[in-house]
């Protein structure tokens, strides 16, 4: 996986939640069919005032491209604080892409056990 992180200069995090993040992002590699393929991720961290205190500013944009498709899959969120804002936008990714998995899991799942016994029981009629 490949992680692009891009946080202003007014966003100070610290080394936990840096490890916490590349933990959260690293865990998205589960929902990858094709292990030999890796996830290009963009991590984008930003706060709209320059660090003045006040309203819900911090944002937070997350662009994952996964291999063989041709969109990528683009969330962005805002809250006033960035871990909040961080865990809201992951917490959409990976219910994006275990929507997708799922899809992918199922039409792989075709041509299986009971479309065989559907054969069988269509041949005798």
């Amino acid at each position: 996986m490949k992680i692009n992180l891009s946080v202003k200069k007014e966003i100070v995090l610290t080394a936990k939640q840096q490890k916490y993040i590349e933990k959260r992002l690293h865990k998205l590699d589960r929902f990858l069919s094709n292990k030999d393929k890796a996830l290009v991720v963009d991590l984008a961290m930003s706060d709209e005032t320059n660090g003045a205190k006040g309203g819900t500013d911090k944002n937070v944009s997350i662009t994952i491209q996964i291999p063989g498709e041709q969109a990528p899959v683009h969330i962005a969120d805002r809250e006033d604080k960035i871990m909040r804002a961080f865990n809201l936008a992951i917490d959409r990714v990976e219910r994006k892409l275990r929507e997708e998995h799922r899809k992918q899991v199922k039409d792989n799942r075709t041509g299986g056990r009971l479309d065989k016994i559907w054969k069988i029981i269509r041949r005798k009629k």
